[in-house]
């Protein structure tokens, strides 16, 4: 409920975006990137016609953090496809779906 929240607050033009697309996001990424600077963070990116969807998602694979921490959405925006392209060279790609 809290992110749910964050998001309404820091990116309300997102936010029906996120309630249509969120789960797609989720679920089957475009491209998933990892974050350098956060260990237990990864960029996934849905990618529409028109827009690129990002969210940011906290995974844990140890149990250092606290439950309700674990495996969360922290956030979710729209992303210009030249901030993708700049992410993608900063970061390192773990997966990128073939374009068909």
């Amino acid at each position: 409920d809290e992110r749910v929240q964050h998001i309404q607050e820091h990116h309300p033009a997102d936010y029906g975006l996120f309630e249509k697309y969120g789960n797609k996001t989720i679920e089957a990424p475009d491209i998933i990137i990892r974050d350098i600077k956060n260990e237990s963070t990864a960029f996934l990116v849905l990618k529409l016609d028109e827009i690129n969807l990002k969210t940011i998602v906290r995974l844990s694979v140890a149990n250092t953090d606290s439950p309700e921490h674990r495996n969360s959405v922290m956030t979710f925006y729209r992303i210009r496809t030249k901030n993708l392209e700049k992410l993608m060279a900063r970061h390192k790609v773990l997966y990128k779906r073939q374009e068909e």
